[in-house]
């Protein structure tokens, strides 16, 4: 479940998985983990249950990816009206 606590390391996880997909040469997960101090561990289990979670459809539509989008950014705002 997404929340305040791991957003930021769904946002790294999305941007990693990414740069695999469009690039002929990406990072090790290990030059990423250590890039942002977060536990190698961690980052390998987050970017495995991700892929499980959208069942390795890494190209998803338009509606989709809008839902996504305004999910993950309306965290911004929740803390400002809570």
């Amino acid at each position: 479940m997404l929340s305040t606590n791991n957003v930021g390391t769904l946002l790294i996880v999305l941007a990693m998985i990414t740069i695999k997909m469009y690039r002929d040469h990406g990072y090790r997960n290990n030059h990423i983990a250590n890039m942002f101090k977060i536990e190698l561990s961690a980052l390998n289990k987050s970017e495995a249950a991700f892929l499980r979670i959208i069942d390795y459809s890494l190209l998803v539509s338009d509606e989709v990816f809008s839902h996504l989008f305004e999910e993950i950014f309306s965290f911004k705002y929740r803390k400002f009206l809570l």
